[in-house]
């Protein structure tokens, strides 16, 4: 039996379940609790493909008019598609639905509140005209109509900031159509799940296409899983990635951070001066794989050497020094506690994506960061002396 007093107190309310099938009470009773949660503002249901159509049928008559979170994983069925034409509060839509057999998008919407999208690249056709899109994060699936999915996001009434998108490889249609439909972004993120590709074709493919995205201020394309290769990164060679990232840094003037195929990301630091980010986990990787007579012949190594010695108030190793014993450390003389080379990142730590690894800028403690620098510019030290 369901109170409906508290049933008009709920304002979050989530159905999850895990296995294939629940028992024919766990739906009586879902259905008589959708029914009265007429006030809440997040809902959240989850269920596999087996569950049962008719377990969905509340649906259709729900009323949440003050509804601003949906995420929906079922089956796409009749009684959720109906569902989804009715609530048109919603701010934030994350929808998956259990087995995608037909290409040809759903009825569903309109949302005119709609801000924030999460799902198949397939319903965006539905989704966006009307909206008030800013974020979007989307999957394109083989079946996925890549010019309709992107071409979509035009129909949004406000501007696009942020665009997160997945696909089975690269593709640099999806760029020539983002140039023109959504080239307000000042975040942009691609990330394609297979290796086979051609990381300079496509690089020299999309490069051109930047001078359209003047707003542009973070861009990442990767690998997700490019840190579970430790070997990927002893053939990492910077020299075309950071001339890539100049070259569309000089197109896109709002650009300040980058990160590309090889999964290092980039900051700018000046005018077109561009450095490894140093908190970042492949930096460190890299450098660990590196030559460290390679490393030292980069344009980049100078202005590197130069913010880390001034975030860390560390000498400067690359300038004549009185110093013998190659210390770095200016605070006390405790470089000792570190190893010459820095060590690598163990596959147990918590970076097992790249996409993961794009926070790691905010996860790093600062210590490890300090010690990773310090380890470097003792080595660069060694390596000037010898």
């Amino acid at each position: 039996m369901v109170n409906n007093l508290a049933a008009q107190a709920v304002r979050n309310f989530q159905a999850l379940c895990c296995i294939d099938f629940c028992s024919a009470a766990f739906y009586r009773v879902l259905v008589s609790t959708l029914q009265r949660l007429s006030n809440i503002t997040k809902l959240t249901l989850e269920f596999g493909y087996s569950t049962p159509w008719n377990s969905l049928w509340a649906l259709e008559r729900c009323a949440f008019p003050n509804l601003r979170l949906l995420q929906l994983s079922t089956a796409r069925v009749g009684p959720t598609l109906a569902f989804l034409q009715s609530v048109r509060s919603i701010r934030t839509l994350r929808l998956h639905f259990c087995a995608l057999l037909d290409p040809i998008p759903p009825v569903m919407g309109p949302f005119p509140h709609l801000v924030e999208y999460t799902g198949s690249g397939t319903y965006l056709s539905n989704v966006v005209p009307g909206s008030r899109l800013e974020s979007v994060h989307f999957r394109i699936y083989d079946n996925t109509d890549v010019d309709s999915a992107v071409k979509s996001l035009s129909g949004s009434t406000a501007h696009i900031d942020y665009v997160n998108i997945i696909s089975d490889h690269l593709d640099p249609r999806v760029f020539e159509l983002l140039a023109v439909h959504a080239n307000n972004v000042t975040t942009l993120r691609y990330g394609s799940l297979r290796e086979d590709g051609d990381d300079k074709a496509f690089l020299a493919a999309i490069q051109p296409l930047f001078s359209a995205f003047k707003h542009l201020e973070r861009l990442e394309i990767h690998y997700p899983g490019v840190l579970d290769d430790v070997d990927y990164f002893s053939e990492v060679d910077l020299r075309d990635d950071h001339d890539f990232v100049q070259r569309i840094a000089k197109q896109s003037p709002c650009l300040i951070l980058c990160t590309t195929p090889p999964a290092i990301r980039w900051r700018r630091i000046h005018v077109n001066v561009w450095i490894p980010v140093w908190s970042h986990p492949c930096t460190r990787e890299w450098v660990s794989c590196s030559d460290m007579a390679e490393v030292r012949s980069r344009p980049w190594l100078e202005p590197l050497v130069e913010d880390l010695c001034e975030e860390y108030n560390l000498e400067n190793p690359l300038k004549d020094s009185d110093s013998r014993d190659g210390s770095v450390v200016t605070e006390s003389d405790d470089s000792e506690d570190y190893e010459l080379v820095p060590p690598r990142i163990e596959e147990d730590e918590d970076f097992t994506t790249d996409s993961e690894a794009s926070l790691a800028d905010d996860e790093n403690s600062e210590d490890e960061a300090r010690a990773y620098a310090i380890s470097f510019l003792e080595h660069l030290w060694y390596a000037r002396s010898r």
